[in-house]
């Protein structure tokens, strides 16, 4: 099986923790990520575009590493 290793620098950050409920000037609400997560996307879709040319061929397997600095205790359900 070929190996392809993306990676991606940074703390990542959860997408549904902190969430903004905004209403618009016209009365429609919806929610928005946080700050921080729409950061965290930018930095990684800055990264990640490097890798667009890759083309993947027929099933494949996807499987994730995350390498936390320090002793943070992290719940892999927020990665």
């Amino acid at each position: 099986m070929y190996t392809i290793n993306l990676s991606i620098e940074g703390r990542p950050i959860s997408k549904k923790n902190s969430r903004q409920h905004v209403t618009t000037r016209d009365g429609r609400k919806f929610v928005l990520p946080s700050e921080a997560f729409r950061e965290f996307e930018k930095r990684a879709l800055v990264q990640l575009n490097s890798y667009r040319n890759i083309q993947l061929v027929g099933p494949y397997k996807v499987s994730y590493r995350f390498f936390m600095k320090g002793n943070l205790d992290a719940d892999l359900d927020n990665l």
